[in-house]
């Protein structure tokens, strides 16, 4: 009888210990299930971006800047250099309008008709982690893969009698 109450005295706040081990640990794994949310939610996010992208060069100018207009309630750290909006021939060969200086020469419209599909792409993002699990990648920088999204083409921004409007607001 007297061994038992010593084992009890000598186990006295055992209990006090082991909660606190338990409790971190399952505090630890709620934030890091938290932050990995986080991460999840902006790649989500950044995913939508380029199908929205994709969809307002479907129906802009091909001169509208349509990087800048996506980028509202965009992840921290996205800018609009981030945001490349391609226009595909048939093949799906890109079609460089940047190169034609003089937007209202015919080359440029021949460029513009042979515009088949709208390609827009997340490229060069990286992601943060912040906590718990900045162990993980490039000391928390973790790299976001290329999100694109491929629209065929709808009006362009072309009215139907043959005007345009080279902004998208």
């Amino acid at each position: 009888m007297m061994k038992a109450v010593k084992l009890i005295k000598k186990q006295h706040g055992l209990t006090t210990v082991e909660f606190t081990v338990i409790a971190t640990t399952l505090f630890l794994i709620v934030f890091a299930l938290i932050e990995l949310g986080i991460y999840i939610y902006s790649v989500q996010t950044l995913n939508d971006m380029s199908r929205k992208a994709s969809r307002l060069g479907a129906v802009c100018y091909p001169t509208a800047d349509i990087a800048g207009l996506v980028t509202d309630g965009a992840p921290l750290g996205i800018q609009a250099s981030n945001i490349q909006v391609d226009y595909l021939d048939g093949d799906s060969t890109v079609i460089n309008l940047s190169s034609i200086t003089d937007t209202s020469s015919s080359e440029y419209s021949d460029a513009v008709e042979s515009i088949r599909y709208v390609r827009a792409q997340v490229v060069g993002f990286t992601f943060t982690l912040s906590g718990i699990l900045s162990f993980l990648g490039n000391n928390g920088v973790l790299s976001v893969p290329t999100l694109a999204s491929i629209l065929p083409i709808e009006s362009l921004g072309i009215s139907h009698d043959g005007s345009f409007k080279d902004n998208c607001n």
